[in-house]
């Protein structure tokens, strides 16, 4: 659970993770435009909630539902080649914050520990002011809301949101870097 933040992390841009049974991971990135990106990025804002979790427990409650929740499980990965052809494409980006609320919504049926009535407010207060769909990052319970808005209708999402601290986002294509420190160069 949890290993996909470690290579989108390690990889950067936008990729299709694949986690075989025998620990095998194929990343295959996605192909797109740079003004397809561009766009996307205007249409994502994001929002620290302050709500702070122990991430274990709520990790340790997907696991312990996972077994019984297999066909969520596939719902959502079934969501993957749509996706990846609209960011290859260009075709119907909104459809992308669609996608992400469908997502959600699966997401949240694993176990109640995904979120709580506060995030649910915060997304309801988002979805009836325009944006499309979103997503809690992380494990769940706490953290960080994003959010697919387009342009005309960001600040009344902002503006409903206000409680919340509203950060600027973009995506990093060149993932992890290693920075060599040598303190004996130094003197």
């Amino acid at each position: 659970m949890g290993k996909q933040d470690h290579f989108a992390a390690s990889y950067g841009d936008m990729n299709v993770l694949t986690f075989l049974s025998n620990e095998e991971v194929i990343v295959d990135p996605v192909v797109y435009r740079p003004e397809i990106r561009g766009e996307i990025e205007n249409n994502i804002l994001l929002f620290y909630t302050r709500v702070k979790r122990d991430a274990s427990k709520v990790l340790k409650s997907q696991n312990i539902a996972t077994a019984k929740k297999r066909e969520v499980l596939r719902k959502m990965k079934d969501l993957v080649p749509e996706l990846r052809e609209i960011l290859a494409s260009g075709i119907n980006l909104n459809r992308f914050g669609e996608i992400l609320h469908e997502s959600w919504v699966l997401k949240r049926s694993i176990t109640e520990q995904i979120s709580n009535n506060e995030i649910d407010e915060y997304y309801k207060k988002a979805r009836n002011s325009g944006a499309l769909g979103g997503k809690l990052l992380g494990a769940g319970g706490g953290g960080f809301l994003l959010f697919y808005v387009e342009p005309q209708n960001q600040a009344r999402v902002i503006e409903s949101l206000k409680d919340l601290y509203h950060m600027q986002v973009g995506f990093d294509s060149g993932g992890s870097r290693i920075t060599y420190y040598d303190q004996t160069k130094l003197n």
